[in-house]
């Protein structure tokens, strides 16, 4: 079962959370990840239409995992409230170690309008 996390996105800024992840003996859980995916959706569904597409990139030796979206990602979110979880793929099995709400505080400033 998935931890649950949630998270803060500031409309029109980039989003940046860098996740550590260890056992209970202090083992890197992340060592052998394979790869990520993290989605944010307006419904705690996997029917539910992908509002944004997290970037999930490993650091050197797997030492941590950085999730982002970009300004111009943030700023096409439209939704106050939504749902993100976290997939992190190994070599024999996916888990599911993160999920939450999102919460969107809106932007008043459209940036690079005029």
């Amino acid at each position: 079962m998935a931890a649950e996390y949630d998270i803060k996105i500031n409309q029109g800024e980039t989003f940046l959370k860098v996740i550590t992840w260890y056992d209970n003996a202090n083992n890197n859980m992340l060592a052998s990840a394979t790869s990520a995916q993290a989605q944010l959706r307006e419904e705690k569904s996997n029917t539910s239409p992908v509002i944004a597409d997290f970037t999930c990139t490993f650091a050197a030796n797997n030492a941590s995992l950085s999730l982002g979206l970009s300004a111009n990602t943030t700023l096409d979110i439209a939704i106050r409230r939504g749902y993100w979880d976290l997939f992190i793929t190994y070599p024999s099995e996916v888990v599911n170690p993160l999920s939450g709400k999102s919460y969107t505080n809106f932007a008043v400033t459209q940036p690079g309008t005029t």
